[in-house]
């Protein structure tokens, strides 16, 4: 599975065409990349679940470095060759986060990979066990209301992508979810609440207490609908991209 979510810069002219060229350049690499970079995922990641070893930790991501990174400089790419190619623009006109994952589920358990830049949260919950793990962490900028973006030059250095790209292996979970901080910021308040789970219970709680998520139901007009919640001061733009 590949999920992706990404919030434009409210304060430049183009930050929509920059999110929507982020996601769909992004999940296109990542389609290519995983067709031919992935014949010996199973094995690295069935070895760090025996060994768990930082030397086997390296290989997994190693191996998914070219998929995930890959895709991200062909976002950034693509996003380049558009401001170049539109009149009176730069890049910084596109600026926007992205947030993504590819996840598979395995014999030994689902393996989750991420790569975050800008604000916003990628979360594996379950809620059976109360378990949370966060895939990264959210970019704060030199001032409140300032984060990183996917334009910024200096996030294509190859050690800056490598950082960011983040792997977990859990048994089963309730839900993996993407969100940008148009729901974030609204139901957590702040950056350390996102690593609490009370506050994702009390999260997906009213998440499903409005949404009905069964598999075979189709459930993305409930989920619009939840989307436009109301919470006075707060108006961004809100996308959430939801495994379960």
């Amino acid at each position: 599975y590949i999920s992706t979510v990404a919030d434009g810069a409210g304060s430049v002219q183009f930050s929509r065409k920059g999110a929507q060229l982020a996601c769909e350049e992004s999940l296109e690499a990542c389609k290519i990349a995983l067709k031919t970079e992935t014949k010996n995922l199973e094995e690295l990641a069935s070895d760090f679940v025996q060994e768990g070893s930082l030397e086997n930790k390296k290989k997994v991501i190693d191996l998914i470095y070219p998929i995930l990174g890959g895709a991200v400089l062909a976002a950034y790419k693509r996003i380049k060759e558009m401001a170049e190619n539109t009149a009176g623009s730069t890049q910084r006109d596109f600026s926007t986060t992205l947030l993504l994952t590819i996840s598979k589920k395995y014999s030994f358990g689902w393996f989750v990979a991420s790569f975050w830049i800008g604000d916003g949260c990628i979360g594996i919950y379950d809620k059976e066990k109360q378990f949370l793990k966060i895939m990264g962490e959210p970019d704060g900028g030199e001032f409140a209301g300032q984060t990183r973006f996917l334009t910024m030059s200096e996030i294509m250095q190859s050690d800056e992508i490598y950082r960011r790209i983040r792997f977990e292996i859990v048994d089963d979970f309730t839900a993996l979810v993407l969100m940008t901080d148009g729901v974030t910021d609204p139901k957590f308040e702040t950056e350390a609440n996102l690593m609490k789970i009370e506050k994702w219970n009390a999260f997906w709680g009213d998440l499903t207490n409005e949404v009905d998520l069964r598999r075979d139901f189709d459930s993305s007009e409930q989920l619009l609908k939840w989307l436009d919640f109301w919470m006075p001061g707060n108006h961004d733009y809100r996308t959430i991209s939801i495994l379960y």
